[in-house]
């Protein structure tokens, strides 16, 4: 089964990297893949406005 993550948690994952996490480090305190968190650091612009969409919607409901 595929697991399905907000554009925000992977902003925030991804993040963790950014800020000094090494990959694995990083995917054992979320609960992901390292190849998760991998893809996630590589595509932050596309997960930042996934997330800030999902932001303006659920505040619009």
């Amino acid at each position: 089964m595929t697991k399905h993550f907000t554009a925000e948690f992977k902003l925030e994952a991804a993040k963790l990297v950014i800020d000094g996490y090494t990959y694995v480090k990083a995917a054992e305190v979320v609960n992901v893949s390292h190849s998760a968190i991998t893809h996630w650091v590589r595509e932050p612009g596309e997960n930042a406005r996934r997330a800030s969409s999902e932001a303006r919607t659920a505040r619009a409901a």
